[in-house]
């Protein structure tokens, strides 16, 4: 009868040391488990943490270069060289030159259609085609200096850019009078003048 008693007694007490070393294995595994998603939880911050700082760096120098190039851009969309082509701007600048040179003639220009235009150079154009505007100049002009004069006025006015291919200059019979009259035509010159503009690549296509 002692024996089933201490036999029954043992049992219960494996049996409670079992359910112990059970809870305690749970706990331990529990531990673990928790650490492993905080670890995964805080690599998961840090690496959000890392993309906003660079899409914050991005951002900044984003800005920095919209301050920078920004004014540089409006003004050049403002003179016409951006943007869709103006042949009448073009035309008043030359009659405004003309008239501020008070010219012994008028000016007479011929200027063909827009083509596109590839630099005979590596170009990195960002985005935009370039155009290109042939333009003809016929002058009669008092003196040389008048030639130059007209460039430079018309250079002032901020229509767009341009290059200057090539000028002809002749000289008349009057060149030969010892007082050149300011009504008369002293030379005759005849230029080729390249206007450009700048077009955004859909909008070219289109």
């Amino acid at each position: 009868m002692k024996s089933r008693l201490d036999f029954g007694l043992l049992k219960g007490s494996l049996i409670m040391l079992a359910l112990s070393l059970l809870a305690s294995v749970g706990l331990v595994v529990g531990g673990v488990f928790y650490q492993e998603e905080a670890t995964r939880e805080v690599e998961g911050l840090k690496a959000r943490i890392t993309e906003l700082q660079q899409k914050k760096g991005r951002l900044e120098s984003e800005r920095r270069m919209l301050a920078e190039y920004l004014p540089r851009f409006q003004r050049y969309q403002a003179m016409g060289l951006i943007g869709a082509e103006r042949r009448l701007q073009w035309v008043e600048a030359i009659r405004e030159v003309e008239s501020r040179l008070k010219l012994p003639a008028p000016v007479r220009f011929k200027l063909e259609p827009m083509r596109e235009y590839v630099p005979p150079f590596p170009l990195e154009k960002g985005g935009f085609t370039i155009h290109r505007s042939r333009l003809s100049l016929a002058m009669g002009l008092l003196h040389e200096g008048d030639l130059f004069d007209f460039f430079d006025i018309l250079s002032g006015l901020g229509r767009g850019l341009y290059t200057i291919d090539a000028c002809a200059i002749r000289r008349t019979g009057a060149q030969a009078t010892e007082k050149m009259d300011k009504l008369l035509v002293n030379l005759t010159v005849e230029c080729e003048v390249n206007w450009y503009t700048l077009l955004e690549a859909s909008e070219s296509e289109g």
